[in-house]
């Protein structure tokens, strides 16, 4: 019977250690995750590394501290005896250790954190990040800047004048302007110098912290190093290039994970009132119209209009004024010219 008793607990000791090992097998890795754990102290940081759902490397930061750390997770198996084989225990009233038990297991498996020393790699592009971090929090905090319009240069099309965010929205997908607009914005990002001079927080942020860590190589130890997992770290940015007139477009620059490719896409174009900005073919589409609302809707209003009208629409009916908003509206046809006008609405 004692023999029977001791072979079934290593059994069960066997099976538990299978999974056990099952479990951080599983935990090989594709790509190390970093993390930000804010404002955290650095006992705060190692236990967020460990409440980290999954097992293996993995990197935490707090920007405030300037704190960087690397840990391993890992499943430590649970024991009997302290790690011992299970021993028979001798019967006191005759000896005979064949008559004896086995002590049972007292330690479940459970998780544990390893530090591990960051890669070298991985200070540079950190210190980067802490750097915008203390002079630009605002760009952290939004991942959004406003720039002038004319940051991105002249518009070729038009003599000695920047871009109007009325002309590039209503050039979309079929005057020049749109796509000049475009390209002079990839090329914006594409320039460090021109990018540098407009905003060196961004310019670090995409050429100190992005385009180094976009091919970084983590060590995990025995196993080859692997990529740096970004999904945390701010890789999609919006920039709204405002006109004087407070109107503005808005575009969305996005670096594309390991790799040297980004990608620049146009957002969309709205009045200093958050009104859109029409496009050329809107403005064709029956059923056409703008509202503005509250103080600035009258001026905003016939600012929308008179720009249509140097279009090539026409206008017709007094503008009315002390209405609660403003309606503009177009209409292609049954008229013989195409016009526009704007209605009150109380």
């Amino acid at each position: 019977m004692g023999n029977g008793l001791m072979v079934k607990c290593i059994s069960i000791v066997l099976m538990a250690f299978g999974a056990v090992m099952s479990a951080n097998a599983s935990a090989t890795q594709s790509s190390v995750p970093i993390f930000e754990c804010r404002n955290c102290s650095d006992t705060q940081m190692q236990q967020a590394a460990l409440n980290k759902p999954g097992y293996g490397v993995r990197i935490v930061y707090n920007l405030a501290s300037g704190h960087i750390f690397k840990y391993k997770v890992y499943l430590e198996p649970g024991c009997m005896n302290g790690g011992e084989e299970p021993q028979a225990v001798a019967s006191k009233s005759d000896g005979d250790a064949e008559a004896g038990t086995t002590s049972t297991c007292n330690q479940n498996p459970s998780r544990e954190i390893e530090w591990m020393p960051i890669d070298t790699v991985m200070l540079a592009p950190f210190a980067a990040m802490v750097e915008v971090y203390n002079d630009s929090p605002a760009l952290l905090a939004t991942a959004k800047v406003e720039k002038p319009i004319g940051d991105v240069g002249r518009n070729p099309n038009e003599v000695f004048s920047n871009f109007d965010p009325y002309l590039v929205a209503y050039d979309r997908g079929t005057g020049p302007t749109f796509h000049t607009f475009l390209e002079a914005a990839r090329n914006y990002f594409n320039t460090h110098s021109s990018l540098l001079n407009s905003d060196p927080s961004l310019a670090v942020w995409i050429y100190d912290v992005l385009a180094p860590l976009r091919n970084l190589q983590i060590s995990i130890g025995q196993q080859p190093a692997v990529n740096l997992d970004m999904g945390t770290i701010m890789q999609d940015i919006t920039i709204d290039f405002v006109g004087p007139d407070g109107s503005y477009v808005r575009v969305k620059f996005t670096r594309q994970p390991n790799s040297e490719e980004y990608e620049v896409e146009f957002v969309g174009a709205w009045n200093s009132m958050g009104v859109p900005l029409p496009t050329s073919q809107e403005v064709r589409t029956p059923g056409f119209h703008r509202q503005f609302r509250g103080p600035g809707g009258h001026e905003a209003a016939n600012n929308m209009g008179d720009f249509l009208n140097r279009q090539g629409w026409g206008s017709y009916g007094p503008t009315p004024i002390g209405c609660r908003s403003y309606i503009l509206s177009c209409i292609v046809e049954p008229r013989p010219m195409s016009m526009c006008r704007i209605d009150c609405e109380n």
